[in-house]
């Protein structure tokens, strides 16, 4: 198997730029994710969800995930 590092070529450099600033700027990780839970809560995010199996059926949401085949969240529902 390749690594990602080996697919880039010799003599070539990865550089990146952005001048875009975030609402987290100077914040600590707490104010990070307390921003994130808030957004979540008010429903700023949406997430996709492909499928809910039951937990009696976490094999099969296992194999779901190895597969690639979801095209959103994989939930298991631990209680009904």
């Amino acid at each position: 198997m390749v690594s990602r590092r080996e697919m880039i070529p010799t003599g070539v450099r990865l550089t990146y730029f952005s001048s875009v600033t975030t609402p987290f700027e100077g914040a600590t990780r707490g104010a990070r994710l307390q921003h994130f839970v808030d957004a979540v809560t008010a429903g700023r995010y949406r997430t996709v969800v492909d499928r809910v199996f039951p937990f009696a059926e976490i094999a099969a949401a296992h194999r779901w995930m190895e597969e690639s085949s979801a095209i959103g969240k994989i939930v298991v529902r631990v209680e009904d």
